[in-house]
């Protein structure tokens, strides 16, 4: 082979090569997979001006994470809550992070996390859709569309 042909065949496996890498060929360099969110709704507050409590199935990459905040034009914040047994009462506190394992779930539900959401729009009705961006620890985003459901439903 010519010195010629040699160069030609290394610029092609160089661009062979990079084409792997950026396309995530058959895992040369593919990209973490992100936290992902599932199953979302929303308890709207029995009185307004009441908190509503939001729940969802999160569902970790690839590697280790947290969920560290959430956002939704529909409340004024949203914080991260769980219930915890103290002194034999329950009681809710705000959680700065909710770990999520890698390739694991971990349930949002009535009685342990939740998603407290504060300032809610008041013209919200059961059955319409509540856009949240969920923010995790790696800089990760999630956005879910949770559906509203009225005050005492419990699921």
């Amino acid at each position: 082979m010519s010195p010629r042909h040699l160069g030609l065949m290394g610029c092609l496996l160089a661009v062979v090569l990079l084409g792997l890498s950026l396309f995530g060929g058959g895992g040369v360099m593919s990209q973490q997979q992100a936290p992902s969110a599932s199953n979302a709704w929303v308890r709207l507050p029995a009185a307004t001006g009441r908190p509503g409590a939001g729940y969802m199935v999160i569902t970790g990459g690839a590697e280790a994470d947290a969920l560290v905040g959430a956002s939704s034009p529909a409340a004024q914040r949203i914080e991260i809550h769980s219930m915890v047994m103290d002194g034999g009462v329950m009681r809710m506190r705000a959680e700065p992070a909710i770990a999520i394992p890698a390739g694991q779930s971990v349930e949002f539900r009535p009685g342990g996390h939740h998603l407290m959401l504060f300032g809610l729009d008041p013209a919200l009705k059961p059955g319409e859709r509540i856009p949240i961006t969920l923010t995790f620890r790696s800089g990760a985003t999630a956005s879910i569309s949770a559906q509203a459901r009225a005050a005492g439903r419990a699921s």
